[in-house]
């Protein structure tokens, strides 16, 4: 049995909605009427206006959001259109909240430039047509849960001084917030976009709550600016393709920017962000199974991945107004693309997959290494030009550091991209040298002096080099120029050989020859000092060219 519609007011039963249209309504043929709205404006804020301070009034005029018309006295013209709209209806209050909740808007609505000084409450309110509130402003809370939104929606460039909600929310039709500007705590939870949607330049002073909101279409976040403690997109759905391009996400290093288990289903663009605090891509650790409340169906999920194509293993929620239920996998899909971002902390992908192709190219890690313990990364995942943080002097700083990079490598083994899992060995290394202090780690530092932590041929056989040359001196010197130097160079040559039976093989009779007491020992030293860079050299040979 299912839930009755919810029953809503006609709107010119609400005496709010017959003054804001006291020169009439937009005609139904989706023709605007642009002289119209203006002239409803013009009244609608000339009647907020009685309640505005002197103060208040003269901010609104410096800021040059209002003119001083339109924050003028009524006149009597205006005060006679009011008497003739609202007929029967007591005219409202200009200093109580404005209340559209549960009515139903006919048609268009434009509400371009409106002064809202007083809170607004339109929950669960249904709009008919094009709404437009584009550069409205709400200098008190504006409440817009559970609203239906049936045609194209603008906020833009609207500001918004309170807190506002849109919890719920279901927007049918391509939606804009572009430029909007919000002062307060925002909410967006639950919300569903079936269309396209902007934040485009938005900018979020406080917390802006996305939490398993869906975003149905092409969503464009590029250069929104969300400044508060958290900017929150946990279990957040993204069908179409998704840009978040120079965006900034929080003014220092305590906020935090949370994609847990948010669900990319096409391509991610992240390229030029600025993480200025934490920056959580976890997916989920293990699959989970919960009633959806409003269908009583059952979302069931595996991790959350980056995938190709991308696929969502969980229902998703949207507002039963909306009268839409679509499953989903919990999955992923699509190329992401972090390139230039910047990470000024922490940045976590715990068990996050991506399927497609995964570009961190540019980033830079200020702080600390992201955090992939547990995930999956596509074989053509690219790290080119990346920044990494300094090794810390702290141990304990270090050993997390080592963990981070640890976790790198094995993600690293399990694509096959050997080069970069010998980088991230090379970084692991270096901060386990800090972490163990100087004793312990002496082997470790050995290790970096003579073959750059295997990753490369050139140092070990620069040292084996300089071990030849070394010796040749030394034998030649040693003997009192009795050996000649093409004679030491090549016994110099054939000891680096000595356990491989190279010395014994060319120069079998060198030490008899010339009987210095001391030439045997620095000989077998020498080969065993040959021995290891020779191993090392094949070590950086194999790390070079391994084929699995």
């Amino acid at each position: 049995m299912t839930d009755a519609p919810p029953k809503r007011i006609p709107a010119n039963e609400n005496p709010w909605y017959r003054l804001a249209t006291v020169h009439g309504e937009q005609p139904v043929d989706g023709v605007f009427n642009n002289k119209l709205a203006a002239k409803n404006r013009l009244v609608w804020n000339r009647w907020m206006a009685q309640s505005l301070s002197e103060s208040s009034r003269f901010y609104l005029l410096q800021k040059g959001s209002l003119s001083s018309d339109e924050v003028g006295p009524l006149t009597d013209s205006d005060r006679e259109a009011i008497s003739t709209r609202l007929m029967e209806l007591k005219a409202p209050d200009p200093n109580t909240e404005i209340n559209w909740s549960e009515t139903e808007f006919p048609n268009n609505s434009l509400f371009n430039g409106y002064l809202f000084c007083q809170s607004v409450h339109a929950k669960n309110a249904l709009f008919n047509g094009y709404t437009s509130f584009s550069l409205a402003i709400f200098r008190d809370a504006a409440v817009f849960s559970e609203s239906l939104f049936m045609g194209n929606t603008s906020f833009y460039a609207a500001i918004f001084f309170g807190y506002s909600t849109f919890h719920s929310a279901s927007f049918r039709k391509p939606t804009s917030f572009n430029e909007a500007y919000f002062q307060g705590l925002s909410v967006f939870r639950e919300a569903a976009f079936l269309d396209t949607s902007g934040f485009n330049q938005a900018l979020f002073f406080e917390d802006v709550d996305f939490r398993e909101t869906s975003f149905h279409s092409y969503t464009d976040f590029r250069m929104t600016k969300c400044l508060g403690d958290e900017a929150i997109f946990y279990r957040s759905v993204f069908k179409g393709y998704t840009i978040f391009r120079d965006a900034t996400f929080g003014g220092y290093a305590d906020c935090y920017a949370d994609f847990r288990e948010a669900a990319f289903l096409r391509d991610a663009n992240f390229e030029g962000v600025a993480f200025n605090g934490k920056a959580i891509f976890c997916g989920a650790p293990k699959a989970v199974s919960e009633t959806d409340n409003m269908s009583g169906s059952t979302i069931t999920g595996s991790r959350a991945q980056f995938s190709d194509p991308f696929e969502a293993r969980f229902e998703e929620r949207v507002s039963s107004s909306a009268g839409i239920s679509t499953s989903a996998r919990r999955e992923c899909a699509g190329e992401t693309s972090f390139v230039d971002v910047h990470f000024r902390s922490v940045a976590d992908f715990t068990n996050r997959v991506f399927l497609a192709k995964t570009a961190f190219d540019g980033c830079k890690f200020e702080t600390l290494v992201p955090v992939f313990a547990g995930a999956d990364l596509h074989q053509r995942t690219t790290w080119r030009g990346v920044s990494w943080p300094r090794t810390p002097n702290s141990p304990k700083a270090a050993g997390e550091m080592a963990d981070a990079y640890a976790h790198l490598r094995l993600r690293m083994n399990a694509i096959q991209n050997h080069e970069k899992e010998l980088e991230f060995f090379a970084r692991e290394l270096r901060a386990k040298q800090v972490e163990l202090g100087f004793w312990q780690s002496i082997p470790i530092r050995i290790y970096a002096v003579l073959s750059d932590y295997g990753q490369g041929l050139r140092r070990p056989a620069l040292w084996l080099v300089a071990l030849w040359y070394l010796c040749a001196v030394i034998y030649r010197g040693g003997s009192g120029d009795a050996v000649g130097p093409l004679q030491a160079l090549g016994f110099s040559a054939a000891s680096l050989g000595g356990l491989f039976g190279m010395r014994r093989e060319f120069f079998g009779t060198f030490l008899t020859d010339f009987p210095v007491p001391w030439f045997g020992l620095m000989s077998g030293i020498q080969s065993v000092l040959g021995a290891v860079f020779v191993f090392l050299i094949g070590l950086a040979l194999r790390n070079r060219f391994r084929i699995r």
